[in-house]
């Protein structure tokens, strides 16, 4: 018979706080592993002793020990027990790769840190109804012949539903088509609605991977320059067969698309006969910031309506390994993406799509982004908080409320791209902008900080490094010449969101 495993370190749950009680459970046995108290390979008690020993619900002990194997602190061994993971994650490397953006996150402690913005980190990750949703996918019978090249009627059904709850957005199932991931969606659409050689307008700055895409089907990418209000459209080329931006949560500057112009970028692909592709990733994730409706919604509401395809994908708000996205548009639009799609034989995995559907439908998905923006809120002031301190090297910060990631510009004293260099030097990795430029326009001078999957010590001992080498760079002077085209319209603002007409005047959004 095998002996009870009893409780060995010291476990204090505070029932006043306002955090849960399998949250403080989990932090503290995660601090215990670090710390070395608790050893490699040493067995946990059961959840049912713990939960005795503490005085909780086996709920809360389950829970936590959910959370802590999904993250790779525990090994949950079948008939045996649950043991220390032998290389948790303060002792390992390898980082998982956001395949959207083609670029590494998930940075865990003792690792190197990557500050490149992508999903949301593991701290929040439904674990429990993550496995159930895929007990249940696994135990319905497969169907007869291929599934519908458009996605799972449930799954289209779930995210009509998920789209009319988080955005606001009323649209049918008929005019949904589910595809793996963004990259996918966009490579549909570039399929079934172009021809090699037309022109896509992307936002410069912008994400490499959408334009890579892009010209993999032979298509010509004309940049196009993006300010605090969004994409310009006063430099729109009126021979462009398609626009591609993010107007809610533009990537890397963090900027949001007014109404306004919103408005003009919809009357100028109706007048034209453009297509918009609206990449709606993160914007989920807003806090505390008056919601502004899709570019989807704004065609709808005009008189001349041009065609705009909404595009997101799952993987940017639970997990990488859940490749499912969807494109939203007019029927008829989205059936002959369907046909291409079915060409293709690209749908993603039926087990995918139901596991996707089952956690929309049973509310998980909506309780999951919550958790995730309210677990960004000290975050977001911790941000405020160091970087308020090198606000004199600053000449712009994007809204923090906007999105999971923060795009800070620096003073031209500074040269955004050295302190880049020797962060990396010490194992943090934080993208200058000039990365995310095309190059036909002169770049700005700044750096790109997501934050979402670090834990807030971690964050806070890579922020102290990041405000550390900024002085550092000032005191020592990197000069770095960056100027941006003018635009008649932006009220004496330059395109990098300075006020040109009294350079005396410092600009500080926070």
């Amino acid at each position: 018979m095998r002996l009870r495993q009893e409780l060995r370190v010291p476990v204090s749950l505070d029932r006043s706080s306002d955090e849960s009680l399998q949250d403080q459970l989990a932090a503290q046995l995660r601090a215990a592993i670090r710390q070395g108290v608790l050893r490699p390979g040493s067995r946990l008690p059961s959840t049912r002793t713990m939960a005795e020993t503490l005085r909780v619900s086996r709920s809360v002990t389950a829970s936590a020990y959910d959370e802590l194997v999904a993250r790779g602190y525990l090994d949950s061994r079948s008939g045996s027990g649950t043991y220390v993971a032998p290389k948790h994650p303060s002792t390992r490397s390898g980082r998982p790769v956001d395949t959207a953006c083609g670029v590494r996150h998930g940075a865990r402690p003792g690792e190197d840190v990557d500050l490149t913005p992508g999903a949301p980190g593991m701290g929040r990750f439904p674990v429990t109804a993550w496995r159930s949703a895929w007990r249940r996918a696994c135990h319905q019978v497969p169907s007869p012949g291929l599934p519908p090249a458009v996605g799972l009627p449930e799954l289209r059904e779930a995210v009509a539903q998920h789209l009319c709850v988080s955005r606001g957005v009323k649209t049918e199932p008929g005019g949904i088509v589910v595809t793996s991931d963004a990259r996918e969606g966009l490579e549909l659409l570039a399929r079934a609605l172009l021809r090699p050689g037309d022109r896509v307008v992307v936002e410069d700055p912008g994400c490499p991977a959408v334009s890579r895409s892009l010209q993999d089907r032979g298509l010509e990418v004309v940049p196009i320059p993006v300010d605090e209000d969004g994409l310009v459209p006063e430099l729109l080329p009126d021979t462009a067969h398609a626009v591609v931006v993010g107007p809610s949560h533009q990537i890397p500057l963090g900027s949001r698309m007014t109404a306004e112009r919103r408005i003009r970028l919809c009357k100028w692909a109706a007048e034209r006969g453009a297509v918009i592709v609206e990449d709606d990733r993160h914007a989920e994730f807003d806090e505390g910031i008056a919601p502004v409706a899709p570019l989807i919604a704004v065609a709808d509401s005009l008189e001349r309506k041009p065609t705009v395809i909404h595009l997101n994908s799952f993987a940017h708000m639970i997990s990488s390994e859940l490749r499912v996205g969807y494109l939203v548009g007019p029927q008829e639009v989205m059936a002959e993406v369907g046909r291409t799609a079915g060409d293709l034989g690209r749908q993603p995995p039926v087990l995918l799509q139901r596991v996707a559907a089952d956690l929309i439908l049973g509310g998980h998905t909506a309780r999951h982004l919550a958790r995730v923006t309210a677990d960004c809120s000290a975050k977001r002031e911790l941000l405020r908080e160091r970087l308020a301190s090198v606000s004199h090297q600053v000449t712009r910060l994007s809204d923090p409320r906007i999105g999971l990631h923060l795009c800070v510009e620096l003073d031209r004293g500074v040269c955004a791209t050295g302190v880049a260099d020797r962060l990396a030097q010490r194992g943090i990795t934080v993208p200058a902008l000039v990365r995310y430029h095309r190059g036909t326009w002169p770049a700005r001078n700044g750096l790109v900080i997501g934050y979402a999957h670090l834990e807030t010590d971690m964050l806070h001992r890579t922020l102290n490094a990041l405000v550390k080498e900024v002085r550092q760079a000032a005191r020592h002077g990197e000069p770095v010449a960056v100027r941006t085209p003018r635009v008649g319209s932006s009220g004496g603002r330059d395109l990098s969101g300075r006020l040109t007409l009294f350079p005396e005047r410092r600009r500080w959004v926070a």
